[in-house]
């Protein structure tokens, strides 16, 4: 089970993030897979033997459909995501690998600055009672302050997501599902 602000991770890898979407109630939904090593091959198909050699020293990593898990934050002030270029990473203090409980970010120092609720209606600052949580996955990195503990299920083996825009609904597809688009 994955869990926030611990350093004791033992992934191969970030993870990876198979989909992110907000429901019309405002609960952000985050679903992730665990990082995994693929099984390596003998020959990679190159013509030269050198550059084969190379490339079995090397392992892919993929995403584990049997290690995924649906993150939900019910009740968030702000998240936003953003590429793993652009996150500023030596300005945060937390505790976490890949998933992180930030006790000082830059996110929290404008947080009065950019939601009216961390005011009075006289401008004065509230005592800071929420917490900035970091997915630092594959390709980039998601932040989420909160003032509530995520809900994490386990959801195995979980192929896609498709959104039923007639119904607004979100629909979960299993392994040998029939597809219905």
């Amino acid at each position: 089970m994955i869990e926030f602000g611990s350093d004791f991770d033992q992934s191969v890898a970030p993870p990876f993030i198979r989909h992110l979407w907000e429901t019309r109630a405002g609960v952000l939904h985050i679903m992730v897979s665990l990082a995994s090593l693929a099984e390596q091959e003998g020959r990679h198909g190159s013509e030269d033997l050198a550059v084969d050699e190379l490339l079995g020293r090397f392992q892919s990593v993929t995403a584990d459909a049997n290690c995924t898990y649906e993150i939900i934050f019910e009740d968030y002030m702000l998240w936003q995501t953003c590429g793993k270029l652009c996150a500023r990473w030596k300005e945060r203090t937390g505790t976490g690998k890949y998933f992180t409980i930030f006790s000082q970010s830059p996110l929290l120092d404008k947080l009065p600055h950019l939601a009216l609720c961390q005011q009075t209606q006289d401008g004065i600052i509230l005592p800071n009672q929420y917490i900035h949580y970091g997915i630092f996955a594959q390709e980039r990195v998601v932040d989420v302050i909160t003032c509530k503990e995520p809900i994490i299920i386990k959801r195995n083996n979980v192929l896609k997501k498709h959104v039923d825009t007639r119904k607004r609904r979100f629909v979960i597809s299993r392994p040998n599902a029939k597809s219905s688009s």
